[in-house]
């Protein structure tokens, strides 16, 4: 089975899922728009510019690469590869894969929303709820994103088990996994008090 991780390296989990599927036999890679300060490893890391434009043609570019050559595609961060707000292009190759073949995680903001956290946290702090702040336009926006994956058959995983209530029910928690797992030294266990 061909596994394609993308597009972001948020927590470097994508490196950690797709090691551990190369483990079990899969053929497991990570794509990341592009290379960010914490350079967690990845496989196809794109070229990042400042000019938007050149940025869309690369991504655009990437995807005709990787459309249909991959049995699972496997989102991070609620967003998919060609994700462009700006020119109105929210995840806009969403309908290109094959609905059954789809899979996204949610990491925080990404699903989490301010109106519904703050409320909450006013309730258990028994402070007054008339100083909340809401920004129905944001909580909205990414409500449509979360219903645009649901649209297109995808399957949710949230990495923060509070991101459940954000999510649709069939969501599964899926806790961090650590990029370098197999880097890690097991120590013997001590024997006696």
């Amino acid at each position: 089975m061909n596994v394609l991780h993308l597009p972001t390296q948020v927590g470097g989990n994508s490196w950690g899922l797709a090691q551990a599927e190369n483990q079990i036999g899969m053929h497991s890679r990570v794509l990341y728009k592009c290379e960010n300060w914490l350079s967690y490893p990845g496989d196809i890391i794109l070229p990042y510019s400042k000019v938007k434009i050149i940025e869309l043609f690369i991504l655009l570019k990437e995807f005709y690469n990787i459309v249909g050559k991959y049995d699972v595609y496997h989102f991070n961060f609620g967003s998919t590869l060609i994700d462009c707000p700006m020119f109105g292009l929210d995840l806009f190759d969403l309908p290109f894969y094959k609905k059954k073949n789809i899979f996204v995680t949610y990491n925080g903001s990404d699903a989490r929303q301010r109106e519904i956290e703050d409320k909450e946290f006013m309730q258990l702090s028994g402070e007054k709820q008339d100083v909340l702040y809401s920004n129905s336009k944001e909580r909205e926006w990414k409500k449509k994103r979360i219903n645009k994956f649901k649209k297109y058959g995808a399957r949710f995983f949230a990495l923060n088990p509070d991101l459940m209530k954000y999510l649709p029910d069939t969501t599964i928690f899926l806790p961090y996994t650590i990029p370098q797992w197999y880097d890690i030294e097991e120590y013997p266990k001590k024997k006696g008090p």
